[in-house]
């Protein structure tokens, strides 16, 4: 169970990012600010995994591309002009997925990582395709069955990538046991914080309504974004979910002295002591 600290946080992030949007919906790039670091950490997990799972396809891509080399012409001389080109290409985006792999520090970043998830599914759909033609073939041969063979190890290696972004769909891979429980918390703490933003959004106008009556000289509108989110959200923890106000209120000015200034402390511990009282 995610900390209640760490719901309220969430909570704070994706009530700012739905304030800027100016709209009714807390949509899926309402939460990428909010749940920034628990991605980054789901990310290096993810690495890591990827690093495990698919150890071995530098050395069948460099067998792949070999044998590549050695078939194509036999494939031609069989009538399998069509099937020949493809191997061509094939052979070169396995070269080019090999080399991503490899590359130091490549699968530490983000939009790396998502380049290679990329390249690995939709060559996992082409080698799944070059598969049925080779089944085909018109002749045999034993560089035929090596590639054969070859193929049909790359088709599992990329399919391994399945279970690496999705690693919810595979619970019973046990070398992605770290990844799952990482992205078991963020939904977890994803819904948990979803609950305390509708909430807020549901209940906005009663909570401004109560929020305006202690805010001296200022409406909720004329207060900072920040502050006016961290007020709100504190609220509905106080008004509707019963929540100790101690806890609201000290929270919630650490919360302050994070995101927004010193300055805005006094009036937000104001506010909430007197809509606590």
């Amino acid at each position: 169970m995610p900390k209640q600290r760490d719901i309220r946080e969430k909570a704070l992030l994706s009530l700012f990012a739905h304030a800027a949007q100016k709209d009714d919906t807390l949509d899926d790039s309402t939460w990428d600010l909010a749940l920034e670091p628990e991605q980054d950490k789901i990310n290096k997990i993810a690495a890591k995994a990827l690093k495990h799972q698919l150890s071995s396809l530098p050395k069948r891509a460099e067998e792949f591309c070999e044998i590549a080399v050695l078939i194509t012409p036999m494939l031609k001389t069989y009538a399998h002009k069509e099937e020949a080109k493809t191997l061509r290409a094939l052979k070169e985006s396995v070269k080019s997925l090999s080399e991503q792999y490899e590359l130091p520090g490549n699968l530490s970043r983000e939009d790396k990582l998502n380049e290679f998830y990329h390249h690995a599914r939709a060559m996992h759909a082409s080698l799944s395709k070059f598969q049925i033609s080779l089944d085909a073939a018109t002749f045999s041969s034993p560089e035929l069955a090596k590639l054969v063979k070859l193929t049909k190890t790359l088709i599992d290696l990329t399919q391994r990538v399945h279970s690496i972004t999705d690693p919810l769909q595979f619970p019973d891979q046990p070398s992605n046991s770290a990844l799952i429980k990482a992205t078991q918390e963020q939904e977890q703490l994803r819904e948990k914080a979803a609950e305390y933003a509708k909430g807020t959004i549901d209940n906005l106008e009663a909570i401004d309504a109560t929020l305006e009556e202690h805010l001296q000289n200022f409406t909720p509108d004329q207060i900072g974004r920040v502050e006016r989110t961290l007020l709100r959200l504190a609220a509905y923890e106080i008004m509707i979910l019963k929540v100790p106000k101690g806890i609201v209120i000290n929270e919630s000015l650490e919360l302050a002295r994070r995101f927004t200034t010193e300055d805005a402390v006094p009036l937000i511990n104001g506010v909430l002591d007197k809509l606590a009282a």
